[in-house]
C-alpha cells in the first residue's frame, strides 16, 4: 500500500466512529446462518488471531446463540466450531 495512501486510512479508521457511526444491518435467519459458519470457518484458520479475530468470535457466538434454538440446530451449530476432526473446544465453554 503506498504511504500516503497508508496515512490517511489511518487518520480516517480512527475517526469511523465519528463519520458513520454504528453499522446495523438486517438479516434473515438464513443468511445469519450462513454468517455463523463463514466467521467459524475463518476463525479456524491459525494464523486469525489479534482483535479481529475476537470480535468475529463474540458475533459469531451471538449468532448461534440466537439461531440454535432447538436440539438439532445446536448441534450443528457446535460442530461449525471443530472442523476437520479438530477437538479443540468450543468458544462456549469459555462463554459462560
Amino acid at each position: 500500500m503506498p504511504p500516503d495512501l497508508f496515512e490517511a486510512f489511518a487518520r480516517d479508521f480512527r475517526i469511523l466512529d465519528d463519520l458513520v457511526g454504528p453499522v446495523e444491518f438486517k438479516l434473515g435467519p438464513v443468511e445469519a446462518w450462513q454468517l455463523m459458519g463463514l466467521l467459524q470457518l475463518a476463525l479456524a484458520h491459525p494464523a486469525n488471531t489479534g482483535a479481529a479475530a475476537e470480535t468475529g468470535r463474540k458475533l459469531a457466538l451471538q449468532l448461534q446463540a440466537h439461531l440454535a434454538v432447538t436440539p438439532a440446530l445446536q448441534a450443528v451449530a457446535e460442530r461449525g466450531w471443530h472442523r476437520a476432526g479438530k477437538d479443540a473446544p468450543s468458544p462456549l465453554d469459555d462463554a459462560a
